[in-house]
């Protein structure tokens, strides 16, 4: 079992600890049947239940969300905005999708039963279960500790969102420098610095972004004739 200094805390040795014993499962059960088994999605994260709950007098469904002996609560919103901050973080990659809000006109036909349809609601706990394994998988994300402190009981998510790491983000992409050094918000062993993948180049800050509508100078001759 590895060290949990080779982890930068409790939840990821967790998480890999989990993830390992599932790739082990699996090249058992190859070695048993002989035959290969095409690469799927390891559910080590499970999204067990929805339940409503209030606060400061408005309702919200909340997400129970466990992973061996570890269990923590979730809203919607909170989701959304763990995958809005690793989008800004991780300019570069491709953040799994979580299922989307209910448009306006959803709502109009569904009114106050949206928030409690048990359809509704099943799907999304599959989707939100699905995006959590989707990050549990990746090479990267899964390192990242704002991850862990989504995953963490007891946690505050609005201090983690009003913490320096994330509010010393850039605000387009277009600002982003990533550096070519994978790593955490804690790589260095500060959960006050950003990755080092992520939008760090503070000089980027000044570099002017064109408007959409600014002309385009000097078209090669091949794009002359293509519509944007």
């Amino acid at each position: 079992m590895a060290d949990i200094g080779d982890y930068c805390c409790s939840i990821d040795r967790h998480l890999h600890e989990l993830l390992d014993d599932a790739h082990s499962q699996r090249e058992r059960t190859e070695r048993q049947e002989q035959a290969y088994q095409a690469p799927q999605l390891y559910y080590v994260v499970h999204v067990s239940e929805a339940e409503k709950l209030s606060e400061s007098g408005s309702s919200f469904i909340a997400y129970s969300i466990s992973f061996g002996d570890y269990e923590v609560k979730r809203r919607y919103s909170e989701f959304e905005s763990l995958r809005s901050c690793l989008c800004r973080l991780y300019p570069t990659f491709i953040v799994p999708p979580i299922p989307e809000k209910h448009s306006l006109a959803q709502y109009a036909v569904l009114q106050k039963r949206a928030k409690e349809d048990h359809h509704i609601i099943e799907r999304r706990k599959r989707m939100l279960e699905r995006f959590l394994n989707h990050m549990a998988e990746h090479p990267i994300l899964s390192s990242e500790h704002i991850f862990h402190r989504f995953l963490e009981a007891g946690v505050s998510w609005t201090e983690v969102l009003h913490s320096p790491v994330i509010t010393g983000l850039p605000k387009t992409p277009l600002h982003s420098s990533p550096s070519k050094a994978p790593g955490s918000s804690i790589a260095d062993g500060s959960a006050l610095q950003l990755p080092k993948i992520a939008a760090t180049n503070a000089f980027a800050a000044d570099v002017p972004v064109p408007s959409a509508l600014a002309p385009i100078k000097n078209i090669e001759a091949r794009w002359m004739d293509c519509e944007l």
